[in-house]
C-alpha cells in the first residue's frame, strides 16, 4: 500500500496527526493541553493543567497499557519534568516516548500496539475492527 506523504508545517500539527494515527491503529488517546494561551490583549498567559512534565498525548494502547507520548518539534529539547514524567510512566510499566515524526510514533509505540493485540486478542470496537498502519 502506497502511503501518502504529507509534510507537517508545526509541532500542533505533529501532535494531531500522531494522535489520528494512534487512534486509528486501536489506542485509546487525547491530546492533553498544557502551557498557555494569548488573551485578547496579545499577552500570553501561562496555565498548568494536571501534573507539571505531562506529555502531548496520553492514552491506553490495546489492552489497556498506559501511553505517555511526548511530541518534539525538529531539534526541540526535552524539559526536565517532562523527563521525569516519562521516566516515572516508564518505571511504572506504562510506554512513555518521544517522537519527531510519525516514522518514529511506527517505531516507538504502534509495535506495542501489535504485539499487545497479538496477547490479548481482538481489539474491535463499536466500529468493527481498528484498521492498522502497513
Amino acid at each position: 500500500m502506497k502511503q501518502k506523504i504529507v509534510k507537517m508545517r508545526s509541532e500542533t500539527e505533529l501532535v494531531a496527526a500522531c494522535v489520528a494515527t494512534l487512534k486509528a491503529n486501536g489506542c485509546l488517546v487525547w491530546r492533553q493541553n498544557s502551557g498557555g494561551f494569548t488573551d485578547d490583549e496579545g499577552r500570553y498567559v501561562a496555565m498548568q493543567w494536571g501534573i507539571k512534565g505531562v506529555s502531548d498525548i496520553i492514552g491506553l494502547l490495546p489492552g489497556g497499557r498506559f501511553l505517555a507520548v511526548e511530541v518534539k518539534w525538529r531539534s526541540g529539547a526535552l524539559r526536565p519534568h517532562q523527563e521525569d514524567f516519562l521516566k516515572a510512566v516508564n518505571e511504572a510499566g506504562g510506554l512513555g516516548v518521544v517522537v519527531r515524526s510519525i516514522a518514529e510514533l511506527r517505531e516507538r509505540v504502534l509495535i506495542h500496539a501489535e504485539s499487545t493485540r497479538d496477547i490479548e486478542g481482538s481489539t474491535e470496537t463499536a466500529r468493527g475492527a481498528s484498521p492498522k498502519i502497513e
